[in-house]
């Protein structure tokens, strides 16, 4: 009868030490989804290890006098990190990438460099598209890497204190 007791004892100790080791095997495998994520996006990389900038194509958008002023989509793959990301378009013309106007740069290639560079650091693109101008990523577009989550949580806590201390 002792024996029967012990091997139930050992039974269940194994099935609740399975079960420990499931639910925390699931909850790391969540956590470790949204780090490769950011890693991918920090290495300016896709989620098929390609680069960002081979999902766009771009083009100096000249003056009249040939000098830059913003960078032209010509193409865009469908699906790829730049649509998902910015939720850019073909025809958009980027104007400023995080916080450089693409006029300062001496070439496309140059202004490419940049943008790949904003990407990585989860840094806005200002765009005319349809005449108009507009900020990328835009809030509702999906956009948001964990590092801008964590970025806007801090705002939203500053903004709070602020509205507290009657600011």
């Amino acid at each position: 009868m002792r024996g029967v007791f012990g091997l139930i004892s050992l039974l269940l100790s194994m099935a609740l030490i399975a079960y420990l080791w499931s639910s925390h095997t699931a909850s790391v495998s969540q956590s470790n989804k949204q780090l490769l994520d950011q890693a991918q996006q920090i290495s300016g990389h896709d989620a098929n290890g390609k680069s960002v900038l081979e999902s766009i194509k771009t083009a100096a958008g000249n003056d009249g006098g040939g000098r830059m002023k913003s960078l032209v989509v010509k193409s865009i793959v469908p699906g790829g990190a730049m649509e998902k990301f910015y939720g850019l378009k073909t025809g958009d013309r980027i104007t400023v990438v995080g916080q450089f106007p693409v006029d300062l740069s001496t070439d496309a290639g140059t202004a490419d460099t940049i943008l790949l560079d904003a990407y990585e650091k989860s840094q806005p693109l200002t765009v005319t598209r349809d005449g108009k101008e507009i900020t990328l990523p835009l809030p509702s577009s999906g956009g948001n890497s964990p590092l801008q989550s964590v970025e806007k949580s801090v705002d939203d806590q500053v903004k709070q204190i602020q509205k507290q201390l009657g600011q």
